[in-house]
């Protein structure tokens, strides 16, 4: 299973689109790039996980106490 740390994902994120920018003309252009690299973040995030049946089937067994499948 591959996890990674949310909050260290979203600082890297930010950090991709910021940096290329040597300054910002205002605050407003600041905050327009980092909220078009959340809204980019966030279509990662919310994509179909592969495999989900069998993730969840596998967990269910390493687990049974933790997941109830409602079979």
């Amino acid at each position: 299973m591959y996890t990674t740390n949310i909050i260290e994902n979203l600082n890297q994120v930010i950090r991709k689109y910021t940096k290329g920018k040597i300054i910002f003309p205002s605050d407003d252009a600041v905050q327009k790039s980092v909220y078009l690299a959340v809204e980019r973040l966030i279509k990662k995030w919310t994509m179909h996980v592969h495999n989900w049946q069998k993730i969840i089937a596998q967990f269910a067994i390493l687990y049974p106490d933790k997941i109830k499948l409602d079979i």
